[in-house]
């Protein structure tokens, strides 16, 4: 079967036909689930013919032990992605990641960001203006203007990959190393 098989909660909804595709609205707290998949928001409009539900107002996308939050999220039922836009927050065991938007593969585990993006784990911050995060190998691997901090150090560089299990990073790119006791610049710095 296609589409969000099973409704859990809606105050009330409506179907109808929009720019030529068969759409069902739900308003007032929608919870949807699909499999291992729990979907809430304000108000969903499922698109039927391509398998795609629009949440808007505090979307919420549950999936093991993933939650992405955000204003609005598209969530495409057949490929498992959600694009998702304003306040977005994606959060696992180890870190989470604040950005202004993301598309997250729930089938990957892995949230991308072009508009720039936070992720936080413990007392380390580590930003970006692009990137991923893969929350099953618990990498993110950041581009453009990357900077590494925690309550000590700052480590900034072109290029990043960094581990929040493991704390491990391999930084490339103009690296600069900024620690009470040391600075550093060097091409790449693991």
């Amino acid at each position: 079967a296609t589409g969000l098989e099973q409704l859990v909660n809606a105050d009330s909804g409506a179907g109808g036909v929009e720019d030529g595709q068969r759409v069902r609205r739900r308003i007032d707290d929608v919870v949807l689930r699909r499999e291992e998949t729990r979907l809430r928001a304000r108000r969903a409009t499922q698109f039927l013919d391509c398998d795609v539900t629009v949440f808007e107002g505090d979307g919420r996308i549950v999936e093991g032990g993933d939650t992405l939050t955000a204003r609005v999220v598209r969530y495409n039922a057949a490929s498992k992605t959600g694009e998702a836009e304003g306040n977005v927050r994606i959060a696992d065991s180890s870190a989470v990641l604040f950005a202004p938007s993301a598309t997250y593969d729930s089938r990957a585990k892995t949230s991308y960001f072009t508009e720039g993006a936070r992720l936080v784990e413990d007392d380390a911050t580590l930003t970006s203006r692009r990137g991923a995060y893969n929350s099953r190998t618990k990498v993110a691997t950041f581009t453009d203007d990357v900077r590494l901090t925690d309550s000590t150090t700052v480590l900034t560089s072109r290029r990043g990959i960094y581990n929040t299990e493991t704390r491990r990073a391999d930084f490339a790119g103009d690296v600069r190393l900024e620690h009470p006791d040391t600075y550093l610049e060097a091409d790449s710095l693991t």
